[in-house]
């Protein structure tokens, strides 16, 4: 190393003590994001053709929309994260969705023939249908959002959490909502009436806000009652989770 050489390096060493020294760090490292693959698809069937829609997922987030529709829409994404561009992309396209229509009812399921981890892959349904149509999911690991009212509906997770606004004042359909592990949220209007048994193995149940709550059960992983005049039965259970029924504070009625 010549002499020119060797003063430059000497300078940039002391002055990268000198700002470490002074309290300040040398710039980070680049992040190199990893490589996203993504595609979405949406179908779109007549309301009056559908009777019953069930889903079943084995990862992803999955939302689910009642509403007054003359039409069932379901808008699935599909998407792979990883380091190599090759392996993004053949995992992608490995991540596999069946659809079928038969006798009214409609469903769907999501297939991973990839070797990617599960938090390197993420597939998402978007559910727009009427209060007409049956709902039936079951999600391996994730999250569930239910916007209704529900119409005679069973809802399972195996590894997530469940969250349901009921956006009308009574409920005339039995509901059932399932989580083996993770927390079941429920909201309501204020003046909602229903009927409830709410179980949580491990963890605590609460009920909040309404003025009038009658129970037969009354326990801290276990409350069991109606709130208002009663109703249809929503049924809550989870293993390792709490439950929480609760006033929406989050819709504009």
């Amino acid at each position: 190393m010549n002499e020119g050489a060797a003063l430059k390096w000497l300078i940039i060493c002391i002055s990268v003590l000198l700002l470490i020294g002074a309290g300040c760090e040398p710039p980070p490292a680049i992040q190199i994001e990893p490589y996203l693959a993504e595609d979405s698809t949406e179908f779109s069937w007549s309301a009056t053709d559908i009777e019953r829609l069930e889903l079943s997922s084995f990862t992803g987030y999955t939302y689910v929309e009642i509403d007054s529709t003359d039409s069932v829409t379901v808008k699935i994404v599909r998407r792979c994260w990883d380091d190599n561009e090759s392996v993004a992309i053949s995992s992608h396209e490995n991540l596999i969705i069946h659809h079928d229509f038969y006798d009214s009812v409609l469903s769907f399921s999501s297939e991973n023939r990839s070797d990617l981890p599960l938090y390197d892959i993420e597939i998402i349904f978007y559910i727009t249908a009427p209060p007409s149509v049956i709902i039936e999911l079951y999600q391996e690991y994730g999250y569930i959002s239910l916007r209704g009212p529900l119409n005679y509906s069973s809802v399972r997770v195996s590894f997530g959490y469940i969250v349901y606004f009921q956006r009308s004042v009574s409920n005339l359909h039995p509901i059932d909502l399932y989580s083996a592990n993770g927390s079941i949220e429920m909201y309501l209007p204020d003046s909602a009436s229903l009927s409830f048994n709410a179980i949580s193995k491990y963890d605590e149940v609460f009920v909040n806000g309404f003025e009038n709550v009658t129970y037969t059960i009354n326990e801290i992983n276990n409350k069991e009652g109606m709130i208002g005049d009663g109703g249809g039965m929503v049924s809550m259970e989870t293993a390792h989770g709490r439950i929480h029924v609760a006033v929406d504070t989050f819709t504009v009625y």
